[in-house]
């Protein structure tokens, strides 16, 4: 068990935009809000994961009660990048908070993967090689294969995204 700063780590996620407010709306809930207006939040209503209350909700619980259950993450050596298999919006919440001077603890379990690289590098270095095997004339005349090559690709892109937090 660590205690885990998120703030300037690079970070993988995957939420999209039926998980997540600033995937869905292009700006981030917890942009703009002051720390006295998010005490204010009321967190006694359900709300999904990509409304504009989800994640103020989550900031507040932290900040009130400090209750976080713990957030398990992957730290992977070749690529300097985390990963998580739980808690992702408390991981991002947590470093939304620190910036703006509100400090929580975030227990996570930390797992090292030596001589691994997180699944957004390996995804870019698969569609990296994906790319190099297409010729000029499969680019310009958007072959179907080459169509399906870029769909794939911009629908990793819409469910996944790395982001230094």
């Amino acid at each position: 068990m660590n205690s885990f700063n998120p703030v300037n780590k690079t970070c993988y996620f995957r939420l999209d935009k039926y998980s997540c407010y600033m995937r869905a709306h292009g700006v981030c809930s917890l942009n703009g809000i002051s720390i006295q207006d998010l005490m204010k939040q009321d967190t006694k209503q359900l709300c999904r994961e990509n409304s504009i209350d989800y994640c103020r909700n989550i900031a507040k619980i932290l900040m009130t009660t400090g209750f976080c259950s713990d957030v398990l993450a992957y730290y992977c050596t070749d690529c300097d990048h985390f990963e998580f298999a739980d808690g992702q919006h408390r991981v991002c919440v947590t470093a939304k908070l620190s910036r703006k001077g509100f400090n929580v603890r975030l227990n996570t379990v930390l797992k090292v993967n030596e001589g691994t690289k997180c699944r957004w590098c390996l995804m870019q270095e698969k569609y990296d090689r994906e790319y190099k095997k297409f010729n000029l004339f499969q680019k310009l005349f958007k072959t179907k294969k080459y169509m399906k090559y870029i769909k794939d690709k911009d629908d990793f892109y819409l469910r996944e995204f790395i982001t230094k937090l």
